[in-house]
């Protein structure tokens, strides 16, 4: 006898989303307006091929399993703009002065990536090591998993580069992102209008790999018809490695993070069934 199967699910979903807050932020102490801008999209993918094979006279079970499955979280342009209150009761744009903020003209990107393989495999085999008596049973069984990550990050926003700003920002916001107001003034190098700037750091990005392969073997003993002993172990080895989260340097060593490992689980279970 034997049963194959394969499963998968698919899921693609896409959102976005306009916010507009009014009111005291009791932080800063301030009365504002923001507006952000964003849209996300979550894509998931799943797909098992599963098989289940009696032979022996149903005294040999195989379970087998293949799988794969892929995640990706995409947030192309996440935009803040942050207007606050002066004394006159008129709103003007906060924008940063040279460091790049999220919140103040910023513009964030977020891409992740998430791809996994794994694959199973399980055999139990029943048998009589005398004539008579209960039966035994010996299982084994390998495991690979691999995983693999990739996320990127990226901020650039509007900065005010100079101190002094010659651009008026109680304008809106379509009047203040003119074209014309991104300049630097080649005569008073003090003065400047609007300019973007990139906030995006090495370690906003970064690879991950885990690779996983186990394997266990068991016995299971029943002696007396009431008196079970199921003994074994399982064998571990786990690599995970980070890298690209920095810039690398001629002369200087790997910062890659590698954790390698290679662990025993023994197991010893006894049970006495009283009924019998």
């Amino acid at each position: 006898n034997q049963k194959i199967m394969f499963n998968n699910f698919l899921n693609n979903l896409g959102e976005s989303t306009t916010s507009l807050r009014e009111g005291v932020d009791y932080y800063d102490g301030e009365t504002i307006k923001a507006t952000n801008l964003r849209y996300k999209n979550r894509f998931i993918y799943s797909g098992q091929l599963t098989g289940k094979q009696i032979l022996n006279n149903q005294r040999t079970n195989i379970d087998w399993l293949l799988g794969c499955s892929y995640t990706n979280s995409y947030k192309p342009d996440d935009r803040r703009l942050y207007f606050v209150r002066d004394p006159n009761n008129n709103y003007y744009l906060e924008l940063q002065n040279q460091a790049t903020n999220v919140k103040n003209g910023g513009r964030l990107s977020i891409d992740l990536d998430e791809l996994v393989y794994n694959a199973r495999a399980d055999i139990e085999h029943e048998f009589k090591p005398f004539m008579a008596g209960p039966a035994w049973s010996i299982r084994g069984g390998v495991l690979y998993e691999y995983k693999n990550r990739d996320y990127d990050s990226r901020l650039i926003g509007v900065v005010t580069p100079r101190p002094q700003v010659a651009v008026n920002l109680y304008q809106s916001v379509e009047e203040i992102f003119k074209e014309d107001n991104f300049f630097f003034d080649q005569v008073n190098i003090q003065r400047a209008g609007l300019a973007y700037s990139d906030a995006t750091k090495t370690k906003d990005s970064y690879t991950a790999e885990n690779t996983m392969l186990a394997g266990y073997l068991s016995l299971g003993i029943t002696l007396f018809k009431n008196l079970n002993i199921n003994g074994g172990t399982r064998v571990e080895k786990f690599n995970r490695l980070l890298t690209d989260f920095y810039i690398p340097q001629a002369g200087n060593d790997s910062l890659d993070i590698t954790r390698d490992s290679l662990n025993f689980f023994p197991s010893l279970n006894i049970t006495y069934n009283i009924n019998e």
